[in-house]
């Protein structure tokens, strides 16, 4: 008799909101408020803005309640927690008191697991280590932004020379191994452990059986990497090596910028060729529609007829010169052999020079072109007053 009197003094008691020391608190809601004590937490609102969700209310201090922590294993400073999850403390900016913002704080880091044990880790953060923070899963973001404002950066100098160093790159395509630990958990004693238990055995066992590796990926090796761009390559303390893909970026950018440099050039010298080969196979025109047939070619060098011929102001001498030719000279003889003139040719290619009609006295000449020391060819043109 006197067992159930004490059992239904303890149920009556749970169904009044009571204080424990003035940290705990159960309302009539049965909402848990742990911290600064407050008999309605909802003030005057109405029931219809009362969250009935809420399990449990960490409170802080002030008048909204802020900067609520709850701390796990030794807080050596209500400062400087080692280990905490609450409202992160603002100290007096732009949000005031209450930040509303979740704060996760870890002394020397935080990592996260998906199974049950360390090597499991999907991600972490070790303070003091590489001061990096890895994945081992996939990231997937809608944008990615790296800070890149000149006013972070200091010794800026324009790359040069890239497209050699990154086309010895080897471009792979490669399969992962599977991301967490191989083996099972049959070492673990199941004596004692509910069916919950037993099943998540089951379900870790079949997760490390059954991971394969995945892919196709198409990426570069960082051993590779290292040896041609070591600045693109991190190794962790465990000698594990990472590349910097977005470091690749300007490389690759510089790259392209060289080999577009090559391709004007040479889209300059087809168009020159391809035009040679049309000054070599169509006649030209002159202003009287006579047509004058142009005998050379581009592959050789050549001398073609003066234009307009006879002529009595001027007339033009063309010509054409390979670039591996180291001197060339246009002679003007008389019909006696005499030598008049020597016009020295610096220019290659298809190459044009003007004789002035009052230079000369009317009369037949000779002109003919030396190209290192070998007559190309002598041709007539006759000059009228």
């Amino acid at each position: 008799m006197k067992t159930k009197q004490f059992f239904f003094s303890i149920a009556l008691l749970m169904c009044f909101p009571f204080v424990i020391n003035a940290q705990m608190y159960i309302d009539s809601l049965g909402i848990v408020q742990v911290g600064n004590y407050q008999q309605d937490i909802y003030g005057t609102l109405g029931d219809f803005y009362k969250d009935t969700t809420i399990v449990l209310s960490v409170k802080g201090y002030g008048n909204n309640w802020s900067k609520g922590k709850v701390t796990f294993g030794d807080a050596y400073h209500n400062l400087l927690m080692n280990v905490s999850v609450g409202e992160l403390e603002n100290n007096g900016g732009n949000y005031g008191d209450d930040t509303d913002m979740l704060w996760l704080h870890g002394k020397y880091g935080i990592c996260y697991t998906a199974a049950n044990r360390a090597q499991d880790t999907v991600f972490y953060y070790v303070r003091g280590g590489d001061d990096a923070f890895h994945f081992n899963c996939d990231v997937l973001a809608s944008n990615i932004a790296v800070a890149s404002d000149s006013r972070f950066k200091t010794d800026i100098t324009p790359l040069e020379s890239s497209l050699q160093t990154i086309t010895s790159l080897s471009p792979v395509s490669y399969k992962l191994l599977p991301r967490f630990s191989n083996g099972t958990l049959d070492n673990i004693p199941t004596d004692g452990l509910t069916e919950k238990d037993l099943r998540d055995i089951e379900y870790f066992n079949n997760l490390h059986m059954n991971q394969k590796p995945d892919g196709p990926h198409f990426g570069f090796l960082a051993q590779e990497v290292k040896e041609i761009y070591p600045e693109l390559v991190h190794t962790d303390k465990d000698g594990y090596m990472y590349i910097d893909y977005i470091g690749m970026i300007p490389l690759l950018v510089n790259a392209i910028g060289e080999l577009n440099a090559q391709i004007v050039e040479l889209k300059a010298e087809n168009s020159e060729l391809n035009q040679a080969v049309i000054n070599a196979q169509q006649p030209s025109v002159d202003s009287d529609n006579q047509t004058l047939q142009i005998a050379g070619d581009f592959l050789r060098n050549a001398l073609y007829q003066n234009n307009p011929n006879p002529f009595s102001t001027s007339t033009n001498i063309t010509m054409s010169l390979r670039s591996d030719v180291a001197q060339a000279v246009l002679y003007i003889f008389d019909m006696q052999g005499n030598m008049l003139r020597s016009i020295p040719v610096n220019d290659r290619g298809n190459v044009s020079v003007t004789i002035e009609g009052g230079d000369l006295n009317a009369g037949m000449y000779i002109y003919s072109l030396i190209a290192d020391g070998k007559e190309i060819a002598s041709k007539r043109m006759i000059l009228t007053k």
